[in-house]
This record gives C-alpha cells, sequence and structure tokens, in this order.
C-alpha cells in the first residue's frame, strides 16, 4: 500500500488534493444545508429534492458539454499547468459563493450559476488529476496510488462535513466556505511545485479529430465500453443519494445540522476503510467478483436509506454507501487507467468521468423531481432495486471483463487497431 509514497511528487500531490477535497467537502456540506433552507425561506420546504435536483442540471450540462474537449486538451497539453489554473478558478469561484452568503445576497439562482461554473471546471479538473498519477508513479504502483489518492477523497469526507457542523454554528455558513478557497490555493502551490507534464509526442490533429480518435478507442474495446456503461448506470441511480442526503436527513427524518454532518462523515468512514482495501489487492483475481458485490451492495443500501427511521440506522446505511461506492470506483477506474495507452489516456479518463460525472447531476434532476411527487423513501427504494437488477446482469453476462489486470496497447497498436 505504501510502495507509491516512497515517491516525493507523489506526497506533494497527494497533500495538495486532501487539503482541497477538505474545503471541497465543507463547501458541500453547507451547499446542501443552503439550498434545504433556502427552500424553507421561500415558503415551500417540499421543494427542497427539487432545488437539488436543479442544481445537478445546472452542474450536468457543463460536464457533458465540455469533457471530451477537456481530455484532447489534456492529452495535447501539460498537466501541471492545466490543474494549477482548474485549482485556481475553482478558488475563485468559492470565494464568490463565500462573499454571496457572507453578504446575505445568496438566492437560488446564484447558487445554480456557481454549481454550472465550477462543474465547467472540472470537466478539465477531474479527468487530468486521473492522468496525473501514471506521470508521477509506475504502473506497478498504479493501484496504491490509486487507493491511497481515493483516501485524499475519502478522509476529507469526514474531516470536511465534521468541521463544517462544527463551525457553522458559530461562525455561519459563509466563513466556512471560504475554507474551500483555502484548501484549493494550497492546492494550486502543491501542484506548482511539480515538474512540468508535457504531452507524449504525436501528431496534432484538429481537436475534434482527437476527441472522434478517443471515442473510437472505447468503441472499439467491450471491456472500457461496458465500464463507462455500468459507472453511468451506477451513477444515475446511487450517488445522487449523497446529494439528497439533506432533504432526507432535514425533510425526511428531522435531523438537525449537526446530525447531516454525521451522517455524510460516516460516508466518508466506510469510504476511507474501502480505500485502503483497494490500495492492498494489488490485482487480485477476485476484482470481478467485488466489483459487482459492491454495486450490488450499494443498490440494497438505496433499499435500505428508503426504509430508515432512526439516527443509528441511517449511519450504518451512510458507512455501507461510502464503503461499497468507493471499492467498485477504485476498481473500474485502475481498470480503464490500465487499459488506456499514454497518448489517449486523458481522452479515455475524459469519457469515463463524463459518463460518471455527467449521470450524477442527471440523476439529481431526475430522482428529485419523482421525490417531490412520489417520496423520497419511495424513490430510494426503486432506484436501488433496479441497480441490484444491472448488477445482477453484469455479474451474470460480463464478468469475464474483471478477471484479469488488463494491459494497455502501445500507442501504434491503439491509433490502428
Amino acid at each position: 500500500m505504501r510502495s507509491a509514497l516512497r515517491h516525493a511528487e507523489f506526497r506533494r500531490y497527494w497533500a495538495g488534493s486532501l487539503a482541497s477535497y477538505i474545503g471541497y467537502w465543507m463547501a458541500f456540506f453547507i451547499l446542501g444545508w443552503l439550498v434545504v433552507h433556502l427552500a424553507i425561506e421561500d415558503g415551500h420546504p417540499e421543494r427542497a429534492p427539487l432545488y437539488v435536483g436543479l442544481m445537478g442540471l445546472a452542474s450536468a450540462v457543463p460536464v457533458i458539454s465540455l469533457t471530451l474537449v477537456a481530455g484532447t486538451i489534456a492529452d495535447r497539453a501539460d498537466l501541471r499547468r492545466i490543474l494549477i489554473a482548474t485549482q485556481s478558478a475553482l478558488a475563485i469561484l468559492s470565494l464568490a459563493l463565500a462573499t454571496l452568503t457572507l453578504t446575505g445576497m445568496v438566492s437560488i439562482a446564484h447558487v445554480l450559476v456557481i454549481a454550472a461554473l465550477t462543474s465547467a471546471v472540472q470537466a478539465f479538473d477531474q479527468p487530468t488529476r486521473q492522468s496525473v498519477l501514471l506521470r508521477i508513479v509506475s504502473r506497478a504502483e498504479l493501484m496504491s496510488a490509486f487507493g491511497l489518492y481515493s483516501t485524499t477523497f475519502t478522509v476529507s469526507q469526514i474531516v470536511g462535513p465534521a468541521l463544517a457542523g462544527l463551525l457553522m454554528i458559530p461562525l455561519g455558513p459563509g466563513p466556512v466556505i471560504l475554507f474551500a478557497a483555502v484548501g484549493q490555493t494550497f492546492n494550486a502551490l502543491a501542484i506548482a511545485s511539480l515538474p512540468a507534464m508535457p504531452p507524449a509526442p504525436r501528431e496534432k490533429g484538429s481537436l475534434l479529430a482527437g476527441v472522434g480518435e478517443g471515442v473510437r478507442f472505447v468503441l472499439a474495446r467491450r471491456s472500457l465500453r461496458w465500464t463507462v456503461l455500468f459507472n453511468g448506470a451506477v451513477s444515475f441511480l446511487a450517488r445522487p443519494y449523497h446529494y439528497l442526503l439533506p432533504a432526507l436527513a432535514i425533510g425526511v427524518l428531522g435531523f438537525s445540522a449537526v446530525e447531516l454532518s454525521w451522517l455524510v462523515s460516516a460516508i466518508g468512514v466506510g469510504a476511507v476503510v474501502a480505500a485502503l482495501v483497494v490500495a492492498n489487492l494489488d490485482g487480485s483475481r477476485h476484482r470481478a467478483t467485488l466489483v459487482y458485490l459492491s454495486s450490488g451492495a450499494a443498490g440494497a443500501v438505496l433499499v435500505a436509506a428508503g426504509s430508515v427511521t432512526a439516527l443509528p440506522a441511517a449511519l450504518a446505511v451512510s458507512l455501507a454507501f461510502g464503503f461499497s461506492l468507493i471499492i467498485f470506483g477504485s476498481l473500474t477506474a485502475t481498470a480503464m487507467q490500465l487499459e488506456a495507452p499514454d497518448g489517449l489516456r486523458t481522452r479515455v479518463i475524459s469519457i469515463y468521468t463524463m459518463f460518471l460525472s455527467g449521470s450524477i447531476p442527471l440523476g439529481q434532476l431526475t430522482l428529485g423531481t419523482l421525490a417531490t411527487s412520489f417520496g423520497l423513501r419511495t424513490v430510494l427504494m426503486a432506484s436501488g432495486t433496479v441497480l441490484a437488477v444491472v448488477s445482477l446482469y453484469g455479474a451474470v453476462r460480463m464478468r469475464d471483463l474483471y478477471l484479469a489486470p488488463r494491459v494497455a496497447p502501445t500507442a501504434g497498436e491503439a491509433l490502428t487497431g
């Protein structure tokens, strides 16, 4: 598990990512609380799931529109420069939201605009961020690096909401959002300390041709096609639970902001345990079993989430949700990286990211809208049932795709065949 930590560059990248994600999860917690309370202040508390869904729609359009282009640009540019620019832009957006909140001017319209702009920046940030790993560690250390990198995201899920819940009462939401800007600024400085990461030498065609090249590569490989579609299904059906949690906790279960912070942190606890498990797998022959078992478990968790009434049960559900989703996501993302050649890796990851990141807000919108008519509990149970059926199909028909570690073709093989 510790093999990737031998690299000083990875350690700096890991520390910067941790600071950025802690700030992100603090802002995420406050944003969920803010959206629910904006619905209450508007005199329509029943619209809280719909407001969450609208925020998802605002996030979906940019990431779906820009991710493929972003992956192509990243394959032709210095990865370090892209990440410095994206982290700086995210810090500015966090500062803008904090200012609106501090001045009492924030509205649902402001939240939607900032969500859309943040999504546009993340369309460039996310595929580039994952591509950096194979620039600072070896292929043999990728599973270790991915598991440890996942801990930055998952540890911050514990620390960020817990800090936000403690600080919001004495400070209010505005100052807490400022921590996101501080973390993203620190991350930009950490990335600036890394060496340049120029693109692999390649003949450059048009931007559109570069996008098509990446799409054809994914379409030509059954394993990549299924992984992308499967992640899209999981993201649409399961991952919106995280974003709908404020509506469930405050609007349905009647919990306070502190109890909501415990639920969000519980997701992080489960995710940390899962990330440590993944970091120690190292090409386990049980990969296929773990992929489908974890996605099926996520479906069962959603069914359970639709029936909880007490805090202990809600905490257990959130813990299991974080564990199952990180196991699934880490294993499938690593398989994508190992099969993609250097000259196409960021484009392959961008397609994966587009389906993953685009499906989450679309799921938010769909599930949130349905929840206003049928109730959030019913919608969660239905989505969990559908996910369990999809996972069973994959276990029966697509099990062979994850039985062995994938081997990437050379750049020449990728382009010719």
